[in-house]
């Protein structure tokens, strides 16, 4: 009866290793490394915002679009 529930919490050891082992790997694999954005600083308030959110037109590079229409009315 010993050497059953040895194997029995053996295996219960090995499965509980394999689950965390695989939940492991699909978090690991599934993060992408994070790129730092480019900062730009807004021409009206001088706040810096990331390249891809920032509004841009002739004049200047607005952090939004109540700036941008701030400097177009100057």
């Amino acid at each position: 009866m010993g050497l059953v529930r040895f194997l029995l919490a053996a295996l219960a050891v090995f499965l509980v290793y394999v689950i965390v082992r695989k939940i492991s790997l699909s978090y690991r694999s599934g993060r992408s490394p994070v790129k730092p954005s480019k900062m730009v600083q807004c021409s009206h308030c001088g706040i810096y915002v990331p390249r891809e959110d920032a509004l841009i037109n002739g004049k200047g590079i607005y952090c939004c679009d109540d700036h941008r229409i701030l400097d177009v009315e100057e």
